[in-house]
């Protein structure tokens, strides 16, 4: 079953997931790209092309251009890596939490006995 232009899946389909062996040609570039992957990469995968409404090999690219801007980001720094990554403000609390959480923390287990 084809996927976009560029884009080969070989073997079994069973329960609309795409196969674990994923053989991925990009005809207009020097590089080729195999890549087995497990049953859950491979719904992964087919979740995201199917949210996003877009092909495996874009996928792909997107993912390799992130990775590499991770790895290899300005400054380097644990910091501005997490930063990057979008794991910094992604969650919800008191805007002070890093200075008293551990005030938070035993009240909450204390609400909890």
């Amino acid at each position: 079953m084809a996927h976009g232009p560029n884009l080969t899946l070989a073997g079994s389909e069973a329960q609309g997931v795409d196969t674990a062996l994923l053989s991925y040609i990009m005809y207009d570039m020097a590089d080729r790209l195999n890549a087995r992957i497990d049953d859950e990469l491979a719904r992964k995968l087919t979740a995201l092309r199917r949210r996003l409404g877009i092909s495996t090999t874009e996928i792909v690219r997107r993912s390799i251009e992130q990775m590499y801007r991770e790895a290899f980001a300005e400054g380097g720094s644990p910091a501005v890596i997490i930063e990057a990554s979008g794991l910094i403000g992604c969650a919800s609390g008191p805007a002070d939490l890093s200075t008293r959480y551990k005030s938070e923390l035993a009240q909450s287990l204390r609400s909890k006995a």
